[in-house]
C-alpha cells in the first residue's frame, strides 16, 4: 500500500471539499463516515460545496444510482484502504473471474435469532464426513481467517455459485500472488490427515488456558472468544473474553455448536495479549 499512499501525502487541500476534489480526480473507491454513524462506500460522480454524491459499492457490484451526502455530515473519509483498492481492481478484471474455479462455499447456519438469517462464513471445505465439515474460512480479504469443525447439523444452505464466490477467488488469487494468504501460518499449524475431531471432542481435550473460539446457534451473538471454565457430560462453560478482558461466563451445550475453530487469527492475537498481561 506504501506506493498508493505516496500520492495521498501530496494532496493539498485544506478542508472536505478540497480533499474530496482530489478523491474524484484520482477515481478512488473512498469510504465515507456520517455523523449518525452510518458509512457509504463508492465512487464519487458529482461534488459541489454543501455534498457528495457517489455511486455506492453493493456488494459485488456499483448501484446506477446515485447516493447524496451532505458534506457537513461527514466525519471520516477512507481514501486508500486495502479492501477498496482490492474491490476497484477487480472490477478491472471482472472478466477473469467469472466461475468458481477455487471451490469455494458460502456456508449458511441455523441461527435461533432472526436477526442472525442471512449470515454465513466462506471458505474451502478441506474434508468432511457424515457428521462434521473441516472448514478453511475466509476473512474479508480473502486470506485465512480460522480452521474449523462445522457441525452439519447446524448447516441451512450452502452455495457453490455466486458473484459474491467468485469475487473471493479474485481476492484468494491476489493475496496468494502476493504472499499474504495465510499470514499467521494456519495452516501449517494444524495436522490434518485422520479423522475430523466431533466439536465435543476438540473441546474435551482443549487445554484449560489456551483461548477458544465457538459459535452457538442459541445465543444473540453466536461467535464468542474465551477460556473453558468447566466441562460437563452436555456441555461446558466458557470464560468469555470481551474488549481484551476475561467477563461473564456463558454455558454451552454440545448439540447447540455451529463451530469451533481448531486455529484462527482472532485466537492467535488474543492469546498473546492473555499472555504478556
Amino acid at each position: 500500500m506504501k506506493h498508493l499512499n505516496s500520492p495521498v501525502k501530496n494532496w493539498d487541500f485544506t478542508d472536505i471539499y478540497d480533499l474530496l476534489i482530489n478523491v474524484a480526480d484520482a477515481q478512488r473507491f473512498a469510504t465515507f463516515e456520517v455523523d449518525t454513524g452510518v458509512t457509504y462506500t463508492g465512487l464519487i460522480t458529482q461534488l459541489d460545496k454543501k455534498e457528495v454524491r457517489i455511486l455506492e459499492k453493493n456488494g459485488t457490484s456499483i448501484e446506477h444510482f446515485a447516493t447524496v451526502i451532505p458534506l457537513k455530515d461527514i466525519v471520516c473519509v477512507d481514501v486508500n484502504s486495502i479492501d477498496n483498492n482490492l474491490f476497484l481492481h477487480y472490477l478491472k478484471q471482472k472478466q477473469n473471474y467469472d466461475f468458481n474455479e477455487l471451490k469455494l462455499v458460502e456456508i449458511y447456519f441455523d441461527y435461533t435469532f432472526d436477526d442472525q438469517f442471512g449470515n454465513f462464513v466462506i471458505g474451502k471445505v478441506l474434508k468432511y464426513d457424515e457428521d462434521n465439515i473441516l472448514l478453511e474460512s475466509l476473512n474479508e480479504l480473502g486470506q485465512v481467517e480460522s480452521i474449523a469443525v462445522i457441525a452439519r447439523r447446524h448447516v441451512a444452505h450452502v452455495t457453490e455459485e455466486s458473484e459474491r464466490l467468485n469475487y473471493f477467488n479474485y481476492l484468494v488469487n491476489w493475496q496468494q500472488k502476493n504472499h499474504s494468504f495465510d499470514p499467521d501460518n494456519l495452516e501449517r499449524s494444524l495436522n490434518l490427515n485422520g479423522p475430523i475431531k466431533s466439536i465435543t471432542e476438540v473441546i474435551e481435550t482443549w487445554p484449560d488456558d489456551h483461548v477458544i473460539k465457538i459459535s452457538d446457534s442459541i445465543y444473540h451473538y453466536p461467535d464468542r472468544l474465551g477460556l473453558i471454565a468447566d466441562r460437563g457430560d452436555e456441555g461446558f462453560d466458557l470464560k468469555i473474553l470481551t474488549e481484551y478482558d476475561l467477563g461473564e461466563i456463558s454455558d454451552h451445550n454440545y448439540d447447540d455448536l455451529i463451530s469451533v475453530d481448531l486455529a484462527g487469527s482472532e485466537m492467535i492475537e488474543m492469546q498473546r495479549f492473555i499472555d504478556h498481561k
